[in-house]
């Protein structure tokens, strides 16, 4: 039979190229394009099933380094490429099926349907990756390497900002990726208001309906935000604050979000691993009522003697946790010794008040280090930060790892298997908190990357994988966009970029500063 279609296959090839010579394809094109449909079934069908007549018994590197890792049971197919010359075959093997894959040019491409259909049958267990190099007619396999497929889940869609590195405004968006495939889709990119800084997006609890980011020009310059496809410009300054919001985190409600508001600085260094630093001179925090249009002052986060930021909630919303420095004399010159601790205080959801007992979960002078970006898992079993010598700006500190933080006790842990010898940076949670994402400098220095790891019922995070790309290699190597603050959400932001931008270029809503 297979040898049957091989012949009918050949046979409509000839047709073609016999059709191509009689300059009779423009004329014949309906029935060239079904031709080729029916080649391209048959060609499909015409696989051959491959089976290893030797074993090498050495390993063989692949790139992604996806051996061992463990995956959603949704993932898109984690496509990989070989790093070696020749002609390689790959046997994936599942509890009862197999797929059998030819690589092109070293890259195996896992048909979607196949890689869905055997992730829901082997959830929970492993599949079994062998990949086997030709050598004349004999097939020699290399030593075999694993995937673990979770039980849980991972939020459809990733949200992130790409952007040329040192802040370049030039070309940028904020984008969505289906994690279940390899759909990436705009929900605002920055040509359509003359190039301007667009940055900062947050949402509601992985809310896709409801969510916040920040425009930065005089064209277009506020916040917009979109609830159910709808978009408000917001003026989110008011005489008595230092800026517009930046560093912002919804409440668990959806009324508040917290936000911080910064004098940013930027410095930039020639004879240093970390070519830029971005710092504060001056910060608060405050709570915006999104329903009543008014920025609630909080004096206790809002200290005229010290810098707060990277504010959040936990996940009952009774608490709020931020980041706090000590003013630092002539900081321009001495930006090294600007050092953050973590403090929370209680926040009261009826009236937007918080607390006014300060406690510190994390003090800088003492442990020494610098801490940033606080994040509780779901679930409120897990809070994640980054650590790094000085600052706050984790994404320019190749030093910045990510650590735990017990909330109980104050104990704090390197989250060793995930941390690499490059900058760890920006972090968020899914909504079953079985799944972390997190920037990662590791692949190549220059360029941040989306990173996952499985954190399992005993809290233990495994071995992280990049987003899966369709050719990873090809796409990671000619990719010269950074990936800044990558955002779980449970799916599809559906808003129309050129209302965003209509919108943006009104005057917008001002808020009412509430003392």
């Amino acid at each position: 039979m297979k040898k049957h279609l091989q012949t009918l296959y050949e046979q409509f090839l000839s047709i073609i190229s016999d059709l191509v010579r009689n300059n009779t394809i423009i004329q014949t094109d309906r029935r060239i394009k079904l031709l080729l449909l029916f080649c391209a079934i048959l060609s499909t069908s015409c696989g051959e099933k491959i089976t290893p007549n030797t074993h090498i018994g050495s390993d063989i590197n692949i790139y992604p380094d996806y051996k061992g890792v463990t995956i959603p049971c949704n993932i898109a197919p984690m496509n990989f490429n070989v790093l070696e010359d020749g002609h390689f075959a790959l046997l994936i093997k599942g509890e009862e099926e197999t797929i059998t894959i030819k690589a092109r040019n070293g890259h195996f491409d896992i048909p979607a349907k196949k890689w869905r259909a055997m992730l829901s049958n082997n959830m929970g267990k492993q599949l079994e990756f062998t990949i086997m190099s030709k050598d004349g007619t004999i097939w020699r396999a290399y030593n075999s390497f694993t995937m673990n497929i979770a039980s849980e889940p991972i939020d459809s869609h990733l949200a992130y900002r790409l952007i040329v590195p040192g802040e370049q405004w030039h070309h940028m968006g904020i984008y969505q990726r289906d994690l279940t495939t390899f759909e990436q889709s705009p929900i605002y990119e920055n040509h359509l208001t003359n190039y301007n800084c667009v940055n900062c997006h947050t949402f509601h609890s992985r809310n896709p309906e409801k969510m916040i980011f920040h425009m930065r020009a005089k064209e277009a310059n506020g916040t917009a935000l979109i609830e159910k496809g709808k978009v408000r410009k917001v003026n989110t300054k008011t005489d008595e604050m230092l800026s517009n919001l930046v560093y912002s985190y919804w409440h668990p409600e959806g009324r508040y979000l917290v936000a911080s508001t910064n004098t940013i600085y930027q410095s930039y260094f020639y004879h240093s691993a970390d070519r830029m630093e971005v710092y504060d001179v001056a910060s608060d925090v405050v709570v915006w009522d999104t329903e009543n249009n008014v920025i609630i002052d909080n004096k206790i986060i809002a200290s005229p003697d010290k810098m707060e930021t990277f504010p959040t909630f936990s996940p009952d919303g009774r608490r709020l946790y931020y980041c706090v420095a000590e003013n630092v004399e002539n900081i321009h010159k001495n930006i090294d010794k600007l050092r953050y601790s973590l403090c929370a205080v209680d926040f009261d959801p009826e009236t937007g008040r918080t607390g006014t007992e300060i406690d510190t979960l994390f003090n800088a002078q003492k442990e020494g280090g610098s801490i940033s970006m606080p994040r509780i898992s779901p679930d409120g079993q897990h809070l994640v930060v980054n650590i790094m010598k000085w600052g706050n700006f984790s994404t320019y500190h190749s030093d910045s790892d990510l650590y735990t933080i017990d909330i109980e006790t104050g104990e704090l842990r390197a989250i060793d298997t995930i941390n690499s010898n490059e900058s760890e940076g920006s972090h968020s949670w899914s909504t079953n908190s079985s799944w972390l994402v997190f920037s990662s400098r590791r692949e190549d220095r220059l360029f941040t990357q989306p990173h996952f790891t499985y954190v399992d019922s005993e809290g233990r995070f495994h071995k992280p994988f990049v987003l899966p790309q369709r050719n990873p290699l090809k796409f990671y190597r000619d990719n010269f966009y950074a990936f800044n603050l990558p955002e779980l959400i449970s799916g599809k932001v559906n808003v129309n970029p050129r209302d965003i931008a209509t919108e943006m270029a009104t005057d917008g809503i001002d808020l009412r500063y509430e003392k």
